[in-house]
């Protein structure tokens, strides 16, 4: 009975603890993390803003946009293996990490829209985090 203590042990190290084998269990290239959201999204400011956000949750796509119109500004994806962690700075691209809309140039006084999104083993693009700035 001896040797299955250890072994027993072991096995609620696995199982319990910080959610590693959860419904958000750091599939798909994600750090573990609780919920289906970064927490709350924080921009800088100026025209290069940092985006922050407050959890240890990884995005796979992030976009930028004019919140009047939903026009895109910036975009960036990952993979459905490689997500990004805060911050990410406007216009810089995070390694592995795909541009897939060119950042253009962020105008004064007017009011953008930051989207974050990530995949799980759920829902394929889930809206995780969303803020609005104005440089």
């Amino acid at each position: 009975m001896r040797p299955m203590l250890p072994m027993l042990l072991m096995l609620q190290v696995g199982v319990g603890g910080d959610s590693c084998f959860g419904p958000d269990s750091g599939l798909y290239g994600l750090n573990p993390c609780s919920g289906h959201s970064v927490g709350q999204v924080s921009v800088s400011s100026g025209l290069t803003p940092e985006i922050n956000w407050t959890s240890d949750c990884g995005a796979h796509k992030l976009s930028v946009y004019v919140a009047a119109t939903n026009l895109p500004v910036w975009g960036i994806d990952g993979t459905s293996t490689q997500a990004f962690q805060d911050p990410v700075t406007y216009g810089v691209v995070p390694a592995g990490v795909a541009e897939v809309h060119a950042a253009e140039a962020l105008r004064r006084g007017t009011r953008y829209g930051v989207r974050l999104v990530r995949y799980h083993e759920t829902t394929a693009d889930s809206i995780i985090g969303t803020a609005t700035f104005t440089p």
